[in-house]
């Protein structure tokens, strides 16, 4: 029985560029490299945002964090958003964004966790 990626198959590939019309479109390596640093501006104002809203508290003289209370809630948000931008092609440039805030604000979450129990490590 082998494996195959419903997401990357023939028939996949063959329905996105059906959907994607007949006029053709290059790619451009400048065009990557702005989308890839909007997108990296976009997780790093996620990610201090994400940091800020971790608070710290002192428990018996010990400092503990604070989960925010959306954390699970963004947690499964991007996970959908995940899924959905695998399979439809046509909605990448809203899910591409969606996903960056999610992961941003997780990674500006689990950093912070980082610099309460490793002091100094950003």
């Amino acid at each position: 029985m082998a494996l195959e990626n419903r997401a990357l198959n023939e028939r996949s590939f063959q329905r996105g560029i059906e959907e994607a019309g007949t006029e053709p479109r290059a790619m451009t390596a400048a065009g990557t490299y702005a989308i890839t640093g909007l997108l990296f501006v976009i997780v790093v104002a996620a990610a201090a945002f994400g940091f800020s809203q971790v608070e710290i508290v002192s428990v018996g003289g010990r400092q503990e964090a604070l989960t925010p209370a959306w954390t699970w809630l963004a947690f499964l948000l991007t996970f959908v958003v995940a899924i959905v931008g695998a399979f439809a092609y046509r909605a990448a440039p809203i899910t591409s964004v969606l996903y960056a805030l999610g992961e941003g604000s997780l990674l500006g979450i689990a950093s912070r966790y980082y610099e309460l129990r490793f002091d100094g490590i950003i």
